[in-house]
Parts: structure tokens; C-alpha cells; sequence
């Protein structure tokens, strides 16, 4: 059918070439985000938004795997210095679940980091770990890797990943942001918050923004909401260390 629409051959060896390329990408993208798990973290949680273009949209050029290798081998020496994110002074750690405020990406991290409170978990980029077996002819493998992304599963699923997640940021709390622009990674947010605290018992806030448009953010809500996350991760931690 394709190539009825499109009017020429289709090209499997560039189709091939084209998931081998990916599945490189998403390597050296894996390595990045694992960096996360240590504590303290060599990586900021936040610059996996700010390469998030390349693995959306690019994870099928060279390019886009040299600038992921690049990093990552950094961040791995970073480690192996002693060399982390925020110079090491991070006080609590959190997990952003959805979707970054593009608009006002500077003033939510700046926000979070000024009460030294550190990203290590985030779902949304998890989302471009798509590993599939690139010489499977069928396509059932790449198919497959697809469709078992989170925000295409059941609520039990989608809470299972997001613990997981948490777990392994080592996360003190949670921060959901209600997108208006993305019904897929904020639909059933509410439920999913409460199941998670349910089982992990950590504190959580949401906020309304939007990936697009700028006026559904409040900077004031914004910043009265993860102030209060911060204040109960801290007290969590103090009452811990009793």
C-alpha cells in the first residue's frame, strides 16, 4: 500500500538502515539517563529535556548519536571525578512525571534548583527507550516497541513504571504536571498519584501548565506548589534520620 500511495519501490536496506541507526541513538540515550540513578547525581534531570529534540525527532540521524555518546562518556567521567550535577550540593531529589512547560522550562528548573531539589526521574523520556530486534523482517518487534509504551497501557501498568522509575532516581517525591495539550500523559494523573502513594508513600504535588501555550502556567501556583513538595521530602528525610 505504501508504495502504491507513494508511487515508488519500497527500500528495505534503508529501512533497515534507519532502525540500526535508532537503536544506536537510543544506546548511547539509555546511558545518559542512567546516569541519574547515582547518589549524588552526575546528571541533571532537566538537560534530558533540553536534548529531547533529537531523540523525538533526529534519533534516526548519525548526529544525534554522537552528540548522545558524547554526553554520556562525560557524564561517566564526571562520576568517576567526583564531578556531579548542582556541584554536589542536591538536598532532596524528585521525579517529573509528563511532559516538560517548554515555555517556561528556565523557570521551573531554576525554581526547583534554587531550593536544591534535583530531577532523577522522569517517565517522558523513558519513552524513546525503544529497543526491538532491527532485523526482523515481520516488524513485529519494532511494533511491539511501540505500542508497549506507557501512556498506551492500563492504569496498573502505568503506575508499575512510574514506581519503577522512582526507585531507581531514588526519589524523595513527585511532581505531576496536568498538561491541557496532551491528554495522553496526563489523563488518569490524578488516580495514578494516589495509587503510587499508596505504595511508596511519597509526597506529590501536580500543577496545571501546557507543553504549547504559555498562559495555562502560573508561576505563582508553580512555585507555592513544589515549595510545599520540598518542605514534606525535607521533613521525610529529617524524620528519617531520627
Amino acid at each position: 500500500q505504501l508504495e502504491v500511495i507513494c508511487g515508488r519501490p519500497f527500500d528495505w536496506k534503508a529501512f533497515q538502515d534507519v532502525r540500526n541507526q535508532v537503536q544506536r541513538s537510543v544506546y548511547h540515550w539509555n546511558r545518559i539517563a542512567d546516569m541519574a540513578q547515582y547518589k549524588p547525581s552526575p546528571l541533571n534531570g532537566f538537560d534530558l529535556f533540553n536534548y529531547m529534540a533529537l531523540i523525538v525527532a533526529a534519533r534516526a540521524k548519525d548526529y544525534a548519536e554522537i552528540t548522545f555518546k558524547a554526553f554520556a562518556d562525560e557524564l561517566e567521567e564526571n562520576l568517576k571525578a567526583g564531578i556531579y550535577a548542582f556541584k554536589g550540593a542536591e538536598r532532596t531529589r524528585y521525579q517529573w512525571e509528563g511532559i516538560a512547560v517548554w515555555p517556561h522550562l528556565g523557570h521551573t528548573f531554576k525554581t526547583m534548583k534554587g531550593m536544591g531539589s534535583i530531577m532523577t526521574g522522569s517517565c517522558y523520556p523513558s519513552l524513546w527507550d525503544l529497543h526491538y530486534d532491527a532485523n526482523d523482517e515481520s516488524l513485529h518487534s519494532m511494533a511491539e516497541a511501540y505500542t508497549r509504551i506507557y501512556i498506551n497501557t492500563n492504569l496498573e501498568n502505568k503506575v508499575d513504571v512510574l514506581v519503577k522509575t522512582m526507585e531507581k532516581g531514588k526519589v524523595d517525591g513527585a511532581v505531576y504536571h496536568l498538561n491541557r495539550s496532551c491528554k495522553l500523559m496526563s489523563f488518569l494523573n490524578v488516580e495514578t498519584a494516589e495509587m503510587i502513594k499508596e505504595k511508596n508513600g511519597l509526597p506529590y504535588v501536580s500543577f496545571d501548565g501546557d507543553q504549547t501555550d504559555p498562559r495555562t502556567f502560573a508561576p505563582a501556583q508553580f512555585d507555592t506548589r513544589v515549595q510545599a513538595l520540598v518542605e514534606m521530602m525535607e521533613a521525610n528525610m529529617a524524620e528519617a534520620a531520627e
